[in-house]
């Protein structure tokens, strides 16, 4: 049952974004490359996508939230698996697989219908 309000997704997302995308050189790991723009471009992507969805903290809204969703956990699992695939595991992956799964997990807790879209009793 999802229990995170859309909300607190959204504001989630625009917080756990801009900390990935500061990670790098709060961390120290910004002068390893993959690790570095991986996390970057991730979480820009995110910010991006957060701004056009169906949800409270957007400005766009024309993404759906389930949609967004989807996009959450690709982000979650892209993030999990780059150490490997991107060949840094051996420097740093512990903060990657932190914010992947973060994300994946919001993305599996999170409601799929803003409060303010809910259907009103007639």
């Amino acid at each position: 049952m999802p229990i995170l309000p859309t909300w607190l997704h959204g504001a989630l997302d625009y917080g756990l974004a801009f900390l990935l995308v500061i990670s790098p050189w709060l961390l120290a790991y910004d002068d390893m490359g993959a690790a570095t723009w991986s996390a970057v471009f991730l979480g820009i992507i995110v910010i991006i996508y957060s701004l056009c969805t169906r949800y409270e903290c957007a400005v766009y809204r024309v993404i759906p939230m389930g949609t967004h969703l989807v996009l959450d956990g690709a982000v979650g699992l892209a993030l999990v698996g780059s150490p490997w695939v991107l060949g840094f595991v051996s420097d740093t992956w512990l903060a990657h697989v932190i914010f992947g799964g973060l994300w994946i997990v919001a993305a599996v807790t999170s409601q799929t219908v803003p409060v303010h879209y809910h259907r009103r009793p007639t």
